[in-house]
């Protein structure tokens, strides 16, 4: 994400309203996950991600397969803001360099207690 001159950002996948914003860099963080850097140009995207009530991310993800079934090739096609993500955990950390939430994992599956 982030190469060619940017993912484009969209609001709950919606393609209509056009890009919101732009995903600028994606890197791989300590434990796996997919982090992301970006910039949200839309003055009302702005604010709902600011005021907390869109602060949930989901990718938007195209899937090539053979005449068999079989994956060939994903692609990221796309990033929204969401009001409810699919995946927990899929959320905003950072605005303007400044943490505003973080996700935990307390207990790894398959470790017994």
């Amino acid at each position: 994400m982030g190469a060619r001159g940017g993912t484009q950002m969209l609001v709950e996948h919606d393609h209509s309203n056009g890009k919101v914003g732009t995903v600028t860099s994606s890197w791989e963080g300590p434990n796996g996950e997919l982090r992301v850097s970006g910039r949200i140009e839309d003055a009302s995207s702005v604010k709902a991600v600011k005021n907390g009530s869109m602060r949930e991310l989901s990718l938007g993800t195209s899937v090539h397969s053979d005449e068999s079934g079989r994956v060939l090739m994903r692609t990221h096609d796309e990033l929204s803001l969401c009001e409810k993500a699919a995946r927990p955990g899929c959320i905003v950390t950072e605005i303007n360099g400044k943490q505003v939430a973080s996700t935990q994992q307390f207990s790894r599956r398959g470790e017994s207690r």
